[in-house]
């Protein structure tokens, strides 16, 4: 296939226009006349994916590659180092990002992994009501999350609403109306600020709660007539035990 039959594709299922304005979904690297040897899912793409990749292999990534302002290529530095060996390899990249979390993501997460009813839905955050009790709503996050702790802000007895937004949430505390936020990269300044507004938080974790995005796309692209596979994207972070 060629890429351009693949973008829009994409485009149909999670449209780039949705995306917000400081992001960079979409084309990060490739030419779309040319073409795709296979499709390659994944969080991120690192130097290994692009090494065991075959040639002509498209990467279609929730992260964009390219973030912010991009002035010089250094090959020595990040994220020049992986475009120059994607250039050799005739590699590509797409990005779908803010626009996949407003219409796959976030749904997927709350519903399919917690198993909550979505009631409510603004583009970013997913909301239910019902009653928990703080220590078995906690006990089920991780669980499902498979987290091996959870940081916890503001905690309450009993919880009667929820709200989840995936990856790093926490300054969409203004939009949240409920009891307790789901969301990851919780920073101090926020965590006082949810505090003082009586708002409980608890951190899922950036990775933990965006991992799904390549089996979510799966689905989606498997009527394709091309290999689409999931490379097993890593967690910049790991626990040190001393």
């Amino acid at each position: 296939m060629k890429l351009e039959e693949i973008y829009h594709f994409l485009n149909q299922i999670s449209p780039f226009e949705l995306q917000e304005k400081w992001d960079n979904s979409g084309l990060i690297v490739g030419e779309m006349k040319r073409e795709v040897s296979q499709i390659v899912l994944s969080l991120d793409i690192d130097f290994e994916m692009i090494e065991e990749a075959k040639e002509g292999t498209l990467f279609v990534v929730h992260h964009p590659l390219i973030f912010g302002k991009l002035t010089a290529l250094d090959f020595a530095k990040y994220p020049s180092n992986l475009i120059e060996k994607m250039i050799l390899k005739k590699h590509a990249c797409i990005a779908l990002h803010t626009n996949f979390d407003k219409t796959h993501l976030n749904t997927y997460v709350f519903e399919k992994v917690l198993g909550f009813t979505t009631q409510s839905h603004t583009d970013f955050v997913c909301t239910t009501s019902g009653e928990w009790h703080s220590q078995a709503l906690l006990k089920h996050i991780k669980e499902k999350l498979h987290l091996p702790t959870l940081k916890v802000v503001g905690k309450k007895e009993k919880i009667y609403s929820i709200a989840l937004c995936t990856g790093a949430g926490a300054s969409l505390i203004d939009e949240v109306n409920a009891d307790c936020f789901l969301t990851g990269d919780i920073k101090y300044h926020e965590a006082m600020k949810a505090m003082s507004e009586n708002l409980m938080m608890v951190d899922i974790g950036h990775y933990e709660s965006e991992r799904f995005f390549a089996k979510i796309l799966l689905e989606e692209l498997k009527v394709l007539p091309i290999l689409v596979i999931i490379a097993n994207s890593k967690n910049p972070f790991y626990t040190e035990t001393l």
